[in-house]
Order: structure tokens, then sequence, then C-alpha cells
């Protein structure tokens, strides 16, 4: 009379752990996520433009290989060195440069070079020609900034009122905004990185056209990778895959749809994935 209940509870027990085995199974083969930290700067990355570098960048580590799962996170540009951190929301922020306030720490490893960027002042080109503006910063010009951004001619400080009152530094959230105001002839002077200033005249943009250039860069960058210590990822995993894209050009093609070809660095020189720590 005990041997119909006791077979079907060994029945129940073994789908139990068959079932349970196929759920491991499949927990096991689902891809880590990784958060990647991004702020607001165009062509590298936007929430407000067409298309950026790093969306399409993050495409194409997902497709490449099945491990983890890249996800782009939006922080301000003021807290990336926290997202990096041990306690931080995010494992990796690409497009990144050391001289951008970033403090001696063990917490974060610096990993391959990406691409060279230049930094310099704009105005509009009429206005220049005219007279009516110049390059000179030590005048009573307004000049335009974001907040959060690193400009050497500001010794690299990012407090608003600081520059306010030293630099005659008027703030906002996006180089895009500056070049409206620019345009407008709101300010005089805007600091703009020349890769988001040749996007935005290969796209025809008439505000983006009407611009000319300081001769005298602000400042010159190497842009890397950062990756957080005691995150998931390793350099050299990032490196292969990145190393696989330019193997195959698809990284030049990348940066040549922002008309930025020239930028490009990585490939350019052996992986240096542990200097700058």
């Amino acid at each position: 009379m005990l041997i119909q209940p006791i077979v079907r509870i060994l029945l129940a027990v073994a789908v139990f752990i068959s079932l349970s085995g196929t759920l491991y199974a499949e927990s096991a083969s689902q891809p880590r996520v990784v958060y990647v930290a991004a702020y607001e700067f165009p062509p590298y990355f936007s929430t407000r433009e067409s298309q950026d570098l790093t969306s399409v960048l993050v495409a194409q580590l997902n497709q490449r290989q099945s491990q983890f799962q890249f996800v782009i996170r939006e922080i301000r540009p003021s807290e990336r060195y926290q997202a990096v951190s041990p306690t931080g929301c995010c494992d990796i922020l690409f497009f990144e440069a050391p001289q951008w306030g970033w403090p001696q720490s063990r917490d974060y490893i610096w990993g391959s070079e990406l691409n060279t960027g230049t930094e310099r002042f704009y105005a509009l080109k009429e206005r220049i020609e005219s007279g009516e503006v110049s390059f000179n910063t030590q005048g009573v010009q307004c000049v335009g900034g974001v907040l959060g951004y690193h400009y050497e001619f500001a010794s690299f400080k990012t407090d608003r009122s600081t520059l306010e009152v030293d630099y005659n530094l008027y703030t906002t959230d996006t180089p895009g905004s500056l070049l409206q105001m620019l345009d407008r002839e709101r300010i005089e002077l805007a600091p703009l990185n020349d890769e988001f200033v040749k996007w935005r005249q290969h796209l025809g943009q008439a505000s983006a056209l009407a611009l000319i250039g300081a001769d005298i860069p602000d400042h010159h960058y190497h842009t890397r990778y950062v990756l957080k210590r005691s995150g998931l990822l390793a350099p050299s995993f990032i490196d292969n895959l990145l190393q696989d894209m330019f193997d195959e050009g698809l990284l030049q093609h990348l940066f040549a749809d922002f008309n930025i070809s020239d930028s490009l660095y990585f490939g350019n020189t052996a992986p240096c994935a542990h200097s700058h720590q």
C-alpha cells in the first residue's frame, strides 16, 4: 500500500532535480551584465545626437562574444571617477583621458589608447574676420563651456563659481548647446573638440559649417578605456575584441562614419593596458 505513494514522491523528486538542472544550465549560459559608464560627450556619447561612437562600439562588443552583455548607463561628467570605483555603478568607461581630473588610484586600470583628439576655441568665422571677436580669452568676451569638462586654459578646474569668476566662463550641459549659443551670438567663444565639429560639419549642419577654430589648441589628448579593477572585465579581453575589429577594418570604418578617421589611434602601437594604473 505504501509503494505507490513512495513511487510518486520519487518521481516528483526526479522531476524537480531535472528542472533544477535545466534552469541552472540556462542561467549559467546567460551572459553576465557589465555596465558601461557614459556621459554627454559627442561624438563619443550622446543621448541628444542621432548616433555616437560608444553606442555603436557597445553593439559590436555584444555581437562578438556571449560571455558578457554590455549595457550603457548614463552618468554626469563629474561622476565618472566614482563610476569605476569599487562601489561604483559601472565596469568600464570608453574614450577617457588621464588628464581630465583622474586622481592616482589603484581602484581602476587604464586600458589601451583608442584615439587622439583636440580641444580648441571656436567662434563664428564672420565675427572673427570682421574683428568683432578674437581668440584672446583674456578680454571681456563671453566664453561658453560644458560643466564637468576639463579645459587647460582654466587649469582643468571644474568648479562652476571658479570658472565664472576667474575665467568668465558660462557653463551649460552639452557641446550642442554651446554650438547653438555661438550660432545665436549669445557667446563669443566656446572650447569644442575637433571631432565633434568635424562630425557636425560632415552632416552638413550650417551652425558647424559657420565656425572657425583657433590655430593654437587648448589641449591635445589620447583617449583610453578605463576598467574597474574589482570588476568582471580584463584588459586583455577588451583588447582582443578591439584588435579583431581593427584587423577586419571595422574600427576604421566606424571612425570614418564620424569623419574622424585621422583620430583613430588603436592598432598603431602595441597594447599598453597596464600603464597609468
